[in-house]
């Protein structure tokens, strides 16, 4: 996977520039492209933050292919915020908790530290806005993916870049199946997207993540296009499995 320095040729202003926090999954790829059918200039930042899913950063670049903005994707490296941030459990354990907080899939503060980070970069390169894909179904399980928090936060870098960038939550009010309805309706790359918490080769099918994933597309009818048709009955026996 390409990195490129943040520094080059980053100065032209741009009303409709925004910096979309990218992590490969979902969410955030169908965010990534709804920007982009809107006719924004979209700048993807995948950030390397030590998580056991580093996975995801791969699928990242490969969304950003299908795209064809490969070139504007930055992969900043921020591996030792581990040791001060993470999950203080150990693994991550099979099963599907509806609403309910895991500790194993916290990193406390992280999108206040990803928007602090991406509002900088916004405001090198002449950006007006910075973009993350929470939803409706993320603001009952991680507190800063709650409107309260978009909205604090986004007054907070209106102040600290002199009112020159915003912070963009498009899918704030979507539910998980509503979000998977939008990606297929603009095609977005849904099969290169990584939502697994677990950093195997394949999805595991059987996490908290994989599971909402599953349940996601299997309410939109349509198989998931990340897996082959072998996992994906697999996967939707998981779903009864754990359901019940």
């Amino acid at each position: 996977m390409p990195i490129t320095l943040m520094s080059e040729g980053m100065t032209i202003e741009s009303r409709n520039r925004a910096v979309v926090l990218h992590s490969g999954g979902l969410d955030s790829t169908v965010l990534l492209t709804s920007l982009l059918r809107d006719g924004y200039d979209c700048y993807p930042l995948g950030i390397s933050y030590g998580q056991r899913h580093g996975r995801e950063l791969q699928s990242a670049y490969e969304v950003c292919v299908q795209l064809g903005i490969e070139k504007k994707f930055r992969l900043l490296n921020l591996s030792a915020l581990h040791e001060l941030v993470h999950s203080r459990a150990a693994g991550v354990p099979n099963g599907y908790q509806g609403h309910s907080v895991l500790p194993e899939t916290i990193s406390p503060n992280r999108n206040m530290i990803f928007i602090s980070i991406a509002a900088g970069y916004a405001m090198t390169i002449g950006a007006s806005f910075v973009a993350f894909a929470s939803h409706a179904f993320t603001r009952e399980t991680y507190p800063d993916c709650t409107p309260e928090f978009t909205s604090s936060v986004d007054s907070t870098v209106r102040v600290a870049s002199g009112g020159r960038v915003r912070v963009l939550t498009p899918l704030e009010n979507m539910s998980k199946a509503r979000v998977v309805r939008l990606g297929l309706s603009i095609d977005s790359p849904l099969a290169f997207t990584r939502s697994c918490f677990k950093d195997s080769e394949r999805p595991c099918l059987q996490c908290k993540a994989c599971l909402e994933r599953t349940d996601a597309f299997h309410l939109n009818n349509v198989p998931d296009p990340a897996l082959t048709p072998e996992e994906w009955k697999q996967a939707l026996q998981y779903l009864e499995q754990y359901a019940k």
